[in-house]
């Protein structure tokens, strides 16, 4: 007897606590799609100065990961801007 098991990658995902009440530097939600490429919101008091930095930054990743399609709603908090500026520096012995 055989049987063939067929597993599906999850359609949603969250990332990062969320509330009124909770403290928390970001909240990251991914919805995958089928097709309609990649969809980001940003919600930040920053946004005017490092929205260009943080969507381009998430755009990597997605790619990184394979993601082409997707809607990813992300909120921010200001100290989380200070990893994000440190994630982005190149590092020592990465390839560009």
């Amino acid at each position: 007897m055989s049987s063939a098991v067929e597993t599906t990658p999850p359609h949603s995902a969250q990332a990062g606590h969320w509330g009124k009440e909770v403290r928390s530097d970001a909240h990251v939600a991914l919805e995958a799609r089928d097709s309609g490429g990649v969809e980001i919101a940003l919600e930040s008091r920053v946004a005017p100065y490092y929205g260009s930095a943080i969507l381009e930054q998430a755009r990597e990743v997605l790619a990184e990961l394979g993601i082409q399609h997707a809607q990813v709603a992300i909120t921010m908090r200001a100290r989380c801007l200070s990893y994000s500026r440190l994630a982005s520096r190149p590092r020592p012995g990465a390839l560009e």
